[in-house]
């Protein structure tokens, strides 16, 4: 069984490595910044984390400087795996999060400043650190013991697919 703390410290632990399997082109020399970076945050969320869950609905400059540190780290590890497409899906969202309150009719939304949105998104359950990533965590843990460490992966055709062990 693992706690929400764990969840944590596994996303920390991928984002890292992220920085790491897929460097940078134009700055390789920040690789390993990043990933200290990533674990050095989410070891500090890791270790405050039922207090920061807590503050998740308050804006101070503690969850308002760890939630930007967070939210950078998190899109620029999009934008080098997958690339700019979901990065401008996710700005596109966000920004309509934060206009949203203008929209008249029914896709209107509750007013939410910059600030309380990455905070949500960064330290409430219902974000980032909710209950996608512990399924997600949860199914990559069955895969690896199911499947035990593989030196060789089948081949494939698609970028990417059957490298995970």
């Amino acid at each position: 069984m693992l706690f929400a703390e764990q969840f944590a410290a596994a996303y920390g632990i991928g984002l890292a490595l992220t920085f790491l399997r897929f460097p940078s082109r134009k700055l390789p020399s920040l690789d390993a910044w990043f990933a200290a970076l990533s674990l050095l945050a989410y070891g500090y969320v890791t270790a405050r984390f039922p207090q920061l869950t807590a503050l998740a609905s308050i804006v101070s400059l503690e969850t308002l400087t760890l939630s930007l540190i967070l939210t950078a780290l998190t899109v620029e590890a999009v934008r080098r795996t997958i690339g700019w497409s979901l990065v401008a899906i996710l700005l596109v969202i966000a920004g309509y999060v934060l206009i949203g309150h203008l929209v008249p009719g029914r896709l209107t939304t509750s007013r939410v400043g910059w600030a309380e949105l990455l905070v949500y998104l960064n330290l409430d359950n219902n974000g980032l650190l909710g209950i996608i990533l512990q399924i997600t965590v949860i199914i990559t843990e069955h895969l690896a013991t199911i499947n035990g460490p593989r030196r060789h992966s089948p081949p494939s055709r698609l970028r990417g697919v059957g490298r995970l062990y």
